[in-house]
């Protein structure tokens, strides 16, 4: 175990404040897990409240911005935890939050709708011609193009197995563990709710027939997810 002293420019609002410093003191330890970043699992707001805490065990895998400004899925600066899309190694430790498949795919489509341009993988799949709403895009999809987008990716990919890992299922949980066991100090009393652009998503759902089809092809997920946060407790079972 050993410490590395790094310093961040505290962020509000996503505009950078250049006469508060924060100080982070991370202590570098192999005896906790590899935080993971399943994407349309509030990685935005696990990244922001982690950052926002002044020290705590940091995995030597977990990648840490070593410069003053890192770019990534969301820009991060020196001293923090990078907020990236990483699939861990063959049997690597990790912890992470999570979310019911069925609603992080259709999250997923709505971020994709409101995106500008069409992505590759939606190219080959062609599905720029649907970009119409979630239901249309539903109808659009074989069940292998929904497997096949990056760095979506399912589930599984991303944390393993429920009883190698810890996996959270609610915001509460991830406070509690990270500063609970792994020693995150001074960190945010609310876990923030960090939406960017969601006032712009389309409201329109999945029909249930959809639903029921994005579970089957997400089944190991659903596995999955049933295993770590179903039937233990109300605050588990919820659909977020």
């Amino acid at each position: 175990m050993w410490f590395i002293a790094l310093t961040a420019l505290a962020l509000s609002g996503g505009t950078r404040e250049s006469a508060r410093r924060k100080r982070q003191v991370w202590t570098i330890s192999d005896s906790v897990p590899t935080l993971v970043l399943p994407p349309k699992c509030g990685t935005t707001s696990v990244i922001s409240f982690l950052n926002n805490c002044t020290s705590g065990l940091v995995n030597p895998k977990q990648k840490l911005c070593m410069q003053s400004r890192c770019s990534g899925t969301v820009v991060t600066h020196d001293g923090d935890i990078v907020h990236q899309h990483a699939v861990p190694s063959h049997g690597e430790r990790v912890y992470g939050l999570i979310r019911h498949p069925v609603t992080r795919f259709i999250s997923f489509l709505r971020y994709r709708l409101v995106g500008k341009g069409c992505r590759g993988d939606f190219a080959r799949a062609g599905l720029c011609k649907h970009k119409t709403n979630v239901s249309h895009l539903v109808d659009s999809m074989t069940d292998a193009d929904m497997l096949a987008f990056l760095p979506f990716r399912t589930l599984t990919a991303y944390v393993g197995a429920a009883n190698n890992n810890t996996l959270l299922c609610t915001f509460e949980d991830f406070m509690l563990q990270v500063q609970q066991y792994y020693n995150f100090t001074h960190c945010p009393s609310a876990f923030p709710r960090l939406a960017p652009r969601s006032h712009n998503y389309p409201q329109d759902d999945a029909r249930e027939d959809q639903r029921a089809r994005i579970a089957r092809v997400f089944h190991h997920d659903m596995l999955l997810w049933e295993e770590a946060c179903k039937g233990r407790g109300r605050r588990h079972a919820n659909i977020w």
